[in-house]
């Protein structure tokens, strides 16, 4: 969400509109109306208050749905509502794959960056490479973990190689 769209236009305390943006570019000077970290006030007349909050950390199974914003009268801040809802069954098998596929991808990668022609190249003993096979087989298992492809467990890297190699995995 755009940092300009946590507006709310507030009348008599309650919000009657929302998100909005009260920013605006001053056609003859290039300025904008309000500076970029505005915490809201009085402009043109009306009431606009930023509205607090980040949307909360969901499941590959749920949505986050943005309800009206509410006032905090202990902190004296107006928040975000939102409302954690399931999500659609195309959303979560979408998700699923999405999920999947990268982390087949990563597991591939991984045991193609550590075979045994890269163990020759980096000229590791015959402990190190069986070290590191055993970490090839293991990674072959982790799709087979309950909970993946969104939760599991990697296999634990050989210590006897840990100067020697080294592994980027990117999230997605």
């Amino acid at each position: 969400m755009n940092i300009y769209t946590t507006y709310a236009l507030i009348e008599n305390g309650a919000v009657v509109d929302y998100p909005v943006n009260p920013r605006v570019t001053i056609a003859s000077t290039g300025d904008f109306n309000v500076p970029w970290n505005w915490g809201g006030g009085e402009l043109d007349g009306k009431t606009y208050a930023y509205c607090h909050g980040k949307e909360p950390w969901v499941t590959h199974e749920e949505i986050v749905v943005e309800t009206t914003p509410y006032f905090n009268a202990e902190a004296g801040l107006w928040y975000r509502g939102y409302e954690v809802q399931p999500a659609p069954p195309e959303l979560v098998t979408e998700r699923y794959e999405i999920a999947y596929t990268s982390s087949q991808q990563a597991i591939a990668d991984i045991i193609t960056q550590y075979s045994d022609a890269r163990a020759q190249e980096l000229e590791l003993t015959e402990t190190q490479r069986a070290d590191w096979a055993r970490f090839r087989e293991e990674m072959q298992t982790v799709p087979q973990q309950a909970g993946y492809p969104f939760k599991f467990t990697w296999p634990v890297f050989p210590d006897s190689t840990e100067n020697k190699m080294t592994l980027g995995v990117v999230r997605v």
